[in-house]
């Protein structure tokens, strides 16, 4: 290689560039195309030329600059005179106020004087009748909040024309008395008839909701006992209508997507167990379905007092009443074709165990006690009655005796029952609140 190409390469690749360099060599980049000897020649001319251009647009920008400044200035100029003309516009109108100041200070007295005049009647007014709203709220078609408080309003106007009656003004206190019991019985007689409207929609759905406003007419018909118990029992109807057909339904059809219960025939026990299982859920949802709708707190079911309890209670029954005679007729039907005397044994455990916890809803020496202690009784008597039958058939035709002298196989038949019978009453879920007695069982199975 050349020497001197050599060094001038070496000088070239070791030279090291600032940014400045860097920028000036890639700002000449965008307007020095091919590098041949005219354009080194004309370079001077064209960074020349180039940097007025620069200077020229630069110029531009600072004229338009110029130009906002002088508007902006005009403009405060305009603004420097405006406040000027309001300044002295203010200063004319705080001299004419002051006259108007004192003439409204001595009006102002004088209205004062007139309002405590005007207020001491109008409170008067306010507290021993109803204002037009008020009465276009009990006249509306439609129940609701406004016409409840309108109800307790003229509950408290008719005790506080008691204290009238203490007074000289007893004509106006009896007068306005009176006002308010006929106002107050034809509210009541008009959300008596709302009442009785709306619980004809509970036979919709197994799960109706309750309308808040429901909930607090009830409540308000706490104070007209005959007219509360006319709408629980309109109550009672529709439900239990209801309720017997989802019973029937759940027994024929099946509900939320399970299988109907009569399927289940074959099997005793599970047929009268899912039978008895629907009933304790439809006690207990209707069990709070009705403490929703008479309680007046969220405390816990029916402890809002003897009243309340009853009621609910009573309506509850009522309710579920009509659930048993379907329910007995289809046990019947069970305990008549049911000879296996385990089975009748381990029935009267199951109806037992929901007796007591159903009662627990519905209360004791109540229809719906009465009717599941008659089914207990019946199933027992069946047991028994079929122990008794065993026991005879053993005895009228009793086993010849085999030439071994072993117990013949009715004995071992005897004694596997009543281990099966001792099995399921150590079982069962509430033998400990009801025991089978032991000698009974023994006497019906070992005499023979």
């Amino acid at each position: 290689m050349n020497p001197t190409l050599s060094r001038r390469l070496t000088k070239i690749l070791e030279t090291r560039y600032d940014k400045e360099h860097l920028l000036a060599i890639e700002n000449l980049s965008t307007f020095y195309g091919e590098n041949n000897l005219e354009a080194r020649r004309n370079l001077r001319g064209q960074i020349e030329k180039k940097s007025i251009e620069t200077n020229q647009s630069f110029l531009q920008v600072l004229l338009q600059v110029q130009k906002h400044l002088d508007e902006v200035e005009e403009n405060v100029n305009q603004m420097k005179h405006c406040c000027t003309e309001m300044n002295s516009k203010l200063n004319t109108t705080r001299d004419l106020s002051g006259r108007l100041l004192q003439q409204a200070e001595q009006l102002n007295q004088q209205r004062k004087k007139n309002e405590i005049q005007q207020e001491i009647a109008i409170q008067f007014l306010k507290r021993f009748q109803l204002s037009e709203e008020e009465e276009e709220s009990l006249k509306k078609v439609e129940v609701d909040a406004d016409f409840f408080k309108v109800l307790d309003r003229v509950s408290q106007i008719h005790n506080d024309c008691k204290l009238l009656l203490r007074t000289q003004h007893q004509k106006a206190g009896l007068e306005m008395m009176d006002m308010m019991i006929m106002i107050q019985e034809t509210a009541y007689g008009k959300l008596y008839k709302w009442v009785r409207g709306e619980c004809n929609r509970f036979q919709d759905s197994l799960t109706p909701d309750i309308p808040p406003m429901l909930k607090d007419a009830i409540q308000a018909l706490k104070d007209r006992p005959g007219l509360l118990n006319h709408c629980l029992d309109s109550i009672a109807t529709s439900r239990s209508k209801t309720i017997v057909h989802g019973f029937l339904q759940a027994l024929t059809v099946g509900q939320g997507g399970s299988r109907a219960i009569e399927l289940f025939a074959h099997d005793p026990l599970r047929y009268v167990g899912d039978m008895l299982a629907w009933i304790h859920q439809s006690t207990a949802s209707e069990a709070e379905f009705i403490h929703s709708l008479v309680s007046s707190s969220s405390s816990s079911q029916f402890s809002d007092g003897k009243s309340t309890q009853h009621d609910a209670r009573r309506v509850l029954n009522s309710i579920l009443e009509g659930v048993f005679r379907p329910f007995r007729v289809r046990l019947s039907q069970v305990l008549s074709d049911l000879p296996n005397s385990v089975l009748l044994f381990k029935l009267s455990n199951l109806l037992d165990f929901y007796s007591r916890t159903i009662v627990k809803l519905t209360g004791e020496k109540e229809t719906v006690s009465s009717a599941l202690l008659e089914c207990k009784t019946e199933t027992l008597k069946v047991f028994y009655s079929s122990l008794k039958d065993y026991g005879e058939k053993l005895q009228r035709n009793p086993p010849p005796p085999p030439s071994t002298l072993v117990p013949p196989h009715q004995f071992y038949e005897a004694i596997n029952q009543m281990v099966s019978l001792f099995y399921s009453n150590l079982n069962t879920h509430i033998s400990q609140y009801f025991k089978y007695s032991s000698l009974k069982l023994v006497s019906y199975l070992s005499h023979p």
